[in-house]
């Protein structure tokens, strides 16, 4: 017996399994064989019992006087004789057809009680002629007549078993066509069995994390791919699409002997987006045209185009959900039991609503296919020749130059590229939510050089080299070409871009990702299953009871048919779920949707609006959320006796203004930071641009130079003023002399698992000085400790201090570079690496930072407290910074003396209160 194949696969997937298709015919599943025998008997009972009720009705009546003939058309003229049936009597146990009432719409007890008790008083005949004869106990004129037929079956209605018994099986037949449209897994039950083996027509279930889609059954495809480990150099690659995501299995491990297992792995179809950094920087002429059709084959073009399902597709789609084939259900025994105009009415509306949900998921769609980038044109090197090539062409492997439209227009990223020269300066608000431009830079030498075998980690350590589809391209720059080193080899762009690999393209983009996550989770949740689940069980108890006694009460009375009484029995279950009840939600959601928009708040899904309520905890994000954006640099804290003071007891300085701060701490302000001018203005962080403005220097991102405001020329200021008659602007005081500039050369952007950011710059610290080499760093205060030549005395408590007057601090230290450091900063032969430069610096002071609490959000926060929510604050600032605000707003209280604080040991094997 063949073993089992064991699967892994990506952690985004919760479960994959191999299926194969059962035995069909003509596409149908044999599961349907049964019912068509069953079919078959249950029709043919039904025609051999067809009449049968009407024949046994009729015998009844006219066992009782009831004279067909007299009420023909051809009697019309003869006068209609009384006829006196007790039909709707009490029942007659030996007769099958008591139930039938020739007065059935009569449900009054007092009548039927009446009637019995007359029954019961005398005896009544009739004679041939319709009089009545032998009233021993009561008056002729007392006795009930009728002057109408008694109400009969019809003609052709089979037996009620029959009819129930087909009722049985065509119900059971269609819930299970029903089931395999509302649950993947039961289809696969039914169509599909796990096999062993995947090969070319196989198929793979996949069923995605909750909330992040539904099941699917897909199948599996066959493609011959170039591989230089196969065997002739082609090997086949079985792959198949599962949520616009290319996937392909692997055989791992094949299957020995009687009890083998084999082991495979599903996983996404790997792009070049962790190879060897060295692997990116070689002599290319570019992908060849085979390469290129190989590549489309394995990895898809570069659109993002989501398919605009029509309006029948939809509302097709919206009628097989369960709710409405329930109310579907509803209405039919509505009619059944002659409420036909409520029934219409309910059937309309139910159409009504529906075509409207359909319509709001068309739109929904409409707007996520707007997110998608239109098809731009880029230059591609291909086969060594730079061509012009529509952006949905690229493949993963290409070289391209991404420049900036002319004109100031947006120019998206079409694709996940790795920047291998130039720079660029992108807005990656779309996917972030940040609005600060981020600067990116080519992968540096002294990272190849240090580890060509390096994987590329574009999430991590080089995320700073790596563009992302769907930003924005603000600025670019050619870059200058490297005369030596691993890169001096790569092509020249023709347009002055900035040279670039594509990593991903397509739904593997990062713009791709996020699409299909925005798509695949917009399914209705449920957040209170469990106790629906409950009180409708609850429910359904009361119901069958209640079914129950109506089906054995009117069995007994025999005033009602056994059809009429099934009927009622299923209309008492069914009102377990109340039809109306999907519309009344939607007016619920609309009403809160109205509400919403009222206060200025705008809901992307309004479907998850009822769960919303049993949220009870709420977490904000501290700055630019609970505090305003506008950080203000508040002043500099240094060492009294100097940097590196020493001594237990060293003694700090109070807070000086910025402006006042050492020529040391105000050239690490002024060179170590990312700012960025786009169509002449200064994007950048804003805690950057606060400090830079609080030690008043002015920085030229054209020359990469900062110098002093007041020696900062600026003619159109100074014309303005000028022509104002104002008095030049008072120079501000400082606590050193000489004319100072910085020039940044390197930048090792801020990484958050460093927690610093770094610079090499060429700085004068007098206008006759000649320019040296510093490595100018800002981080937090525990880590640029760990990287200073001697941590100064009373260090860790003065930044505490800060820390808990609600500041926020950086450290700022700095190091002068030797004259062979110097010459290796841009030596693409033997790179200066980031760890040589940060390292033995010299403390340059605290840094502080005041950012001013929203004035609502006290009131906001006992609000949300005072309605039961638990608020907790999250932020990336010291604990005691936090700690500070948290006491402000409200959500802590108590003194920061009895405050505990975490913090790692230095072995990691564990932490240490302070």
């Amino acid at each position: 017996m063949a073993g089992k194949l064991h699967l892994t696969y990506p952690p985004n997937v919760s479960k994959v399994t191999a299926q194969r298709r059962r035995a069909q015919i003509r596409g149908l599943g044999l599961y349907h064989l049964p019912f068509v025998f069953l079919y078959f008997f249950s029709l043919r009972s039904c025609v051999e019992t067809s009449g049968v009720p009407y024949q046994t009705a009729l015998a009844h009546h006219k066992s009782k006087g009831y004279d067909p003939d007299a009420f023909t058309a051809k009697a019309a003229d003869v006068k209609k004789p009384k006829v006196v049936d007790d039909w709707g009597g009490a029942a007659v146990e030996d007769d099958p057809w008591a139930d039938l009432d020739a007065d059935e719409g009569e449900d009054d007890a007092s009548a039927s009680a009446s009637a019995a008790a007359s029954a019961a008083a005398s005896t009544v005949f009739v004679d041939e002629n319709g009089t009545i004869v032998n009233a021993t106990t009561a008056d002729a004129e007392e006795q009930i007549t009728y002057e109408t037929p008694p109400t009969l079956p019809a003609a052709w209605l089979p037996e009620f078993y029959a009819v129930a018994v087909f009722s049985v099986i065509a119900t059971t037949h269609v819930l299970l066509c029903f089931a395999q449209h509302w649950s993947v897994k039961f289809r696969a039950f039914m169509n599909y069995r796990e096999t062993d083996a995947i090969k070319d027509g196989s198929y793979l279930m996949f069923v995605p994390m909750p909330h992040q889609g539904k099941a699917e059954i897909v199948r599996v495809n066959a493609l011959e791919i170039p591989d230089a480990d196969a065997p002739g150099g082609v090997r086949e690659m079985l792959w198949t699409t599962f949520q616009r995501q290319r996937f392909e299995f692997v055989e791992t491990e094949r299957g020995g002997g009687a009890n083998g297992k084999a082991r495979g792995e599903v996983r996404e179809v790997l792009t070049p987006v962790a190879n060897a950094l060295s692997s990116y920087v070689r002599p290319t002429r570019g992908l060849t045209p085979a390469a290129v059709a190989a590549y489309v084959s394995r990895y898809g073009d570069n659109s993002l185009r989501v398919p605009l399902p029509t309006f029948m597709q939809v509302y097709k789609e919206q009628l097989m959900g369960p709710v409405t084939v329930f109310q579907v259900f509803t209405v039919l025994l509505w009619l059944m039991d002659e409420y036909w105009k409520y029934a219409i009415f309910s059937a309309a509306s139910l159409l009504l609503f529906e075509g409207t949900t359909a319509f709001s998921k068309i739109k929904n769609i409409r707007t996520l296919r707007g997110m998608g980038q239109a098809p731009g044109r880029v230059n591609c090197l291909r086969d060594g020749r730079w061509e012009d090539r529509n952006t949905e062409d690229l493949v993963p492997g290409d070289i391209v130059s991404i420049v900036r439209v002319a004109g100031g227009a947006e120019s998206p990223i079409p694709c996940d590229c790795l920047v291998l020269r130039g720079s660029t300066v992108v807005n990656e608000a779309s996917l972030t939510g940040e609005s600060v431009p981020q600067m990116k830079d080519a992968l540096s030498p002294e990272a190849i050089a240090s580890d060509p075998s390096k994987p590329l980690d574009i999430d991590g350590e080089h995320k700073v080299n790596v563009l992302y589809s769907g930003t924005t391209l603000m600025q670019q720059s050619t870059g200058e070409q490297p005369t030596g080193g691993v890169a001096a080899n790569l092509p020249k762009t023709p347009d002055g871009g900035c040279l670039c690999y594509v990593l991903q393209t397509g739904f593997s983009s990062t713009q791709g990702k996020l699409m299909r996550m925005m798509e695949f989770s917009s399914e209705q949740v449920t957040g209170d299953t469990w106790e629906t689940l409950v009180l409708l069980f609850i429910l359904l108890v009361f119901a069958c009871v209640a079914s129950g006694h109506v089906f054995v009460v009117g069995l007994r009375d025999g005033k009602r048919s056994q059809y009429e009484l099934v009927l009622r029995c299923i209309l008492i279950l069914t009102s377990v779920v109340p039809p109306e009840l999907p519309m009344q939600t939607a007016m619920a959601v609309n009403t809160a949707l109205l509400a919403l928009m009222k206060a200025a708040v705008f809901c992307t899904e309004p479907f998850r609006v009822p769960i919303s309520g049993k949220v009870d905890t709420c977490l904000f994000d501290k700055t630019g959320t609970l505090t305003s954006d506008q950080l203000v640099a508040v002043g500099v804290v240094t060492p009294v006796s100097g940097a590196g003071a020493g001594g237990e007891d060293g003694e700090y300085s109070e807070l000086t203004p910025c402006a006042e701060a050492s020529k040391a701490a105000s050239l690490v302000v002024a060179g170590c930071h990312s700012l960025v001018q786009v169509d002449g203005k200064t994007f950048g962080d804003p805690l950057e641009q606060a400090a830079l403005r609080g030690v008043k220097w002015r920085f030229d991102p054209r020359s990469q130079t900062a110098v002093p405001t007041e020696h900062m020329k600026d003619p159109a200021r100074d014309e303005a003023m000028k022509a104002a008659k104002l008095p030049p602007p008072k120079p501000p005081t400082r606590s050193w002399t000489g004319r100072p500039m910085v020039k940044i050369l390197v930048r090792n952007h801020f990484s958050s698992a460093l927690q610093r950011m770094s610079a090499v710059a060429n700085v004068v610290q007098n206008s006759n000085d000649a320019p040296a080499a510093w490595v100018l760093m800002k981080g937090s205060p525990e880590i640029v400790a760990t990287l200073l030549t001697k941590k100064p005395a009373g260090y860790d408590r003065a930044y505490r201090k800060l820390a808990e007057q609600g500041y926020r601090i950086i450290a700022l230290a700095h190091r002068v570079l030797s004259t062979d450091e110097a010459h290796r900063v841009k030596d693409p032969r033997c790179p200066l690496t980031r760890d040589e430069m940060e390292r033995g610096l010299t403390f340059d002071g605290f840094l502080a930072f005041a950012c001013p609490v929203r004035t609502d959000t006290p009131d906001v926060v006992k609000a949300l407290k005072a309605s039961s929510h638990t608020v907790m604050m999250a932020t990336g600032d010291s604990a005691m910074t936090a700690l500070h605000v948290a006491n402000e707003v409200h959500i802590a209280s108590g003194g920061l003396e009895r405050a505990l604080t975490l913090v790692a040991s230095g072995g990691g094997g564990g932490g240490a209160r302070l």
